[in-house]
C-alpha cells in the first residue's frame, strides 16, 4: 500500500493523494503517519475531502460484499440490520418521550378502570 509521510507536506490534494490518504485512514491499527497527518497537518476542508473518500470506499466495499451474498445470506443480513436499527432506536429514545409515553399509558389505564 502506498503511503504519504508527514514530511512530504504540503502536497496537492488531487484525486490520487486523496485516495492514498483515505486508504491510510482505513488501515487498522491506525498508522502513526496517518495520525500525525490527520491531527496536525490537514486542514478541516482537506479532512472533509478524505472523509468523503473514506465513506465512498466503505460504501463500495459493502456493496461488493452484499452483491456476493446468496439470497438466504441477504435475508439474514436484512434481519440483522433491522434488529440493529430497532435496538438503536430504543437506545436513542429521548427520556422526555419515554416519560410522556408513561404518562399516556397511565391515563389510558385510568380511563379503562373508570369504564
Amino acid at each position: 500500500m502506498k503511503t504519504i509521510n508527514p514530511a512530504d507536506f504540503p502536497i496537492e490534494m488531487n484525486t490520487e493523494n486523496i485516495n492514498i490518504l483515505a486508504n491510510m485512514a482505513l488501515v487498522i491499527p491506525v498508522l502513526p503517519e496517518w495520525r500525525k497527518i490527520s491531527l496536525e497537518i490537514l486542514t478541516d476542508d482537506e479532512r472533509l475531502l478524505v472523509s468523503k473518500k473514506v465513506s465512498e470506499l466503505n460504501y463500495e466495499k459493502r456493496k461488493q460484499r452484499l452483491n456476493s451474498l446468496s439470497i438466504e445470506e441477504l435475508e439474514k443480513e436484512q434481519k440483522s440490520i433491522e434488529e440493529k436499527d430497532q435496538n438503536q432506536f430504543y437506545r436513542n429514545s429521548n427520556l422526555l418521550q419515554q416519560e410522556l409515553d408513561s404518562i399516556n399509558l397511565e391515563n389510558i389505564k385510568k380511563k379503562m378502570k373508570k369504564k
